[in-house]
């Protein structure tokens, strides 16, 4: 069935039929029996050599003239490997847009290829090394499909390769890493969570703001992906600069007043908060687009890396409080984390708009 689809994709490039072919970024890899078959685009900005008048467009007149640097490009850029070594690509088809009626010059190539399975063993990679220059052509999604079980790839220049249906373990040891990595990378939940960790002094109370944030972003990410929806992080992004902005200025009136915030209000706020959050990490979530226990799994390990991530950053910040108050003194340390609070206050701020402005 895998081979009909490609063979009909084929035709229609070449049948001149008028037919979106693919989006741009995407691809599929069917794994047939004893071959597998590729098709993607790939933007024409990944290319070196090729656009002549530096208009970021790729003319009728300079395909033909680089054709051949083209394909030299794309069999070294794109790779499925085993443990025995890069599978050759075969039959590999290259055409100068993703419509069949659209016209050039074109920012996509439309890239189809065969690649020969037998003998070479289930350990499979795919990697790709083509990206662009522009944010949006800085991901390669390629969905795999073996049978009736399909994987979401997701391809950066940080993260080029992936595994093709890899064990339980090795989706959760990677969602782990991502989780981890989404933490300490992520500047406005590291602010977040660092401005709602400055209130707290006692263990229980910061461990349970901790399991409060994680509980609600997960249940987001549990619906999210259970229904296949995401919000537009346009509206996502300055609400979470929102969340930062409402605790800090929070925290800093009930200072000046000198009140006490109850534990559950606050357990109650920040897992409020952590369903925006939610939304965000749902968006940057890299579903491996396995069905059954492998999502399932994928999710699990994704979660549990973002609570390692908190409890590391919390067990810092509780330290170097603590090393702080014992030799400057607890008065000293009120202040700084005042001045914190305003920082963050300013920051998010910053972040609330520029990010309603598209900045």
């Amino acid at each position: 069935m895998r081979m009909l689809q490609w063979l009909v994709l084929f035709l229609l490039i070449n049948s001149g039929a008028h037919a979106h072919l693919i989006d741009a970024q995407k691809g599929t890899l069917s794994l047939e029996k004893d071959r597998a078959y590729l098709a993607m685009s790939i933007p024409v900005a990944a290319f070196v050599g090729i656009d002549d008048d530096g208009d970021g467009l790729l003319s009728a007149d300079e395909f033909s003239a680089h054709f051949q640097t083209i394909e030299t490009q794309i069999k070294n850029g794109i790779a499925l490997s085993s443990l025995n070594g890069d599978v050759p690509i075969d039959g590999l088809v290259i055409k100068l847009s993703l419509t069949s009626d659209k016209p050039a010059p074109e920012r996509q190539l439309l890239v189809l290829g065969q690649y020969p399975l037998a003998g070479v063993g289930s350990a499979l990679q795919f990697k790709v090394q083509l990206f662009g220059k522009q944010a949006d052509e800085m991901r390669q999604y390629i969905t795999v499909s073996r049978g009736a079980d399909t994987q979401l790839l997701t391809l950066t220049p940080d993260a080029p390769w992936r595994d093709i249906f890899p064990s339980n373990l090795k989706i959760l040891q990677t969602q782990i890493q991502l989780g981890i990595q989404h933490i300490l990378e992520g500047a406005d939940h590291l602010l977040f969570l660092l401005v709602v960790l400055s209130a707290e002094k006692k263990r229980l109370s910061i461990l349970s703001v901790l399991t409060a944030f994680t509980i609600g972003h997960a249940i987001t990410l549990i619906i999210c992906n259970g229904l296949g929806w995401t919000a537009p992080s346009a509206l996502v992004e300055p609400a979470i600069a929102a969340t930062i902005v409402g605790i800090a200025l929070r925290d800093l009136y009930l200072s000046k007043t000198n009140k006490e915030h109850g534990l559950f209000q606050r357990l109650i706020l920040v897992f409020a908060c952590s369903i925006i959050h939610g939304l965000g990490l749902a968006d940057a979530f890299t579903d491996l687009g396995l069905t059954g226990s492998g999502k399932l799994i994928s999710l699990a390990g994704f979660n549990m890396g973002i609570e390692l991530g908190q409890l590391g950053v919390a067990f810092i910040a509780v330290v170097f409080f603590q090393v702080l108050t014992k030799y400057i003194g607890a008065d000293v340390v009120s202040k700084t984390q005042k001045s914190f609070l305003f920082f963050a206050v300013i920051l998010g701020a910053w972040w609330f708009f520029v990010r309603i402005l598209g900045v």
